[in-house]
């Protein structure tokens, strides 16, 4: 009998800013991969699941310093203890930003450092600590932007790229919230340091926040549920989107059929050219 393959171990670098997100994500990571007891709550085994399903054997820590804030050194102080606990070696990259600096352009520069601090050192996978309430105010802030149905599910977890964890089963309607880290958290005793620009009404996506604080579980339950299938629905409708504009595509870069694209209903002419644009 031929003996079953086993799924190749994989290494990955998981960003941590301090805050209660990443430090609950990284405190669950190293007691499954460190065959630790942990509870069997929905997000306890919802890690235990994904560590044995990627196999992820290896670790290492990355701080994106923003360059905007004076007490980034408490950051620094509560993650070099959690790694030193669990032997984890930490890499520090402070970015280069101006005070005025775009969200979106922070954004930007922090994958840039993530992407190279995973090359340099040989690593597969970036992990982050993203939940259901951010895809909510991701979804939101798309919404305010004019964005079509790709927009409401662009932040997930991608299998091939970025791990997320807690949204590895999203789409099964899996929704790891914030009270839930907290409510972790707590149980276990975990300390962390609270980003002093969370609640800067500067930032849009911290108004959102604050809007949607009002909304009631049950309400918030509800659009989830929605964002989930439309999760879902948006991967099948872009598979199909990829092959239509792969029908299109002359042997020029950037060029395509017009006569073809002509031939398609008013309604599928426009959803792809807001899918070019």
């Amino acid at each position: 009998m031929l003996s079953k393959p086993t799924k190749s171990q994989t290494s990955a670098l998981i960003a941590v800013s301090g805050g209660l997100d990443s430090l609950v994500l990284l405190d669950l990571l190293s007691k499954k991969m460190t065959s630790k007891v942990i509870p069997n709550d929905p997000l306890c085994k919802l890690i235990k699941d994904f560590v044995q399903q990627n196999n992820l054997t290896k670790l290492e820590l990355a701080y994106i310093d923003h360059n905007q804030r004076t007490d980034t050194n408490r950051d620094i102080e509560v993650i070099k203890k959690v790694g030193a606990a669990s032997n984890l070696t930490l890499h520090i990259h402070k970015l280069d930003l101006k005070p005025e600096v775009a969200e979106h352009q922070a954004r930007a520069m922090r994958y840039q450092a993530l992407e190279k601090i995973k090359k340099d050192h040989r690593l597969e996978h970036i992990i982050t600590a993203h939940h259901a309430d951010d895809v909510l105010e991701t979804a939101i802030i798309n919404l305010t932007r004019g964005t079509g149905p790709k927009g409401l599910s662009s932040l997930r977890h991608h299998p091939d790229g970025i791990w997320r964890p807690y949204l590895s089963k999203f789409e099964q309607s899996t929704f790891i919230t914030k009270q839930d880290l907290l409510d972790y958290a707590k149980q276990n005793h975990l300390t962390w340091n609270e980003d002093s620009t969370n609640k800067s009404a500067k930032y849009f996506r911290n108004r959102v926040r604050s809007k949607l604080s009002l909304i009631t579980d049950s309400e918030k339950l509800q659009f989830l549920n929605l964002l989930a299938k439309n999760q879902s629905g948006t991967l099948e409708a872009s598979i199909v989107t990829n092959l239509l504009i792969d029908g299109l595509k002359t042997e020029q870069e950037s060029s395509y059929n017009r006569q073809p694209f002509l031939e398609l209903d008013q309604e599928t002419r426009a959803h792809l050219i807001h899918h070019l644009l």
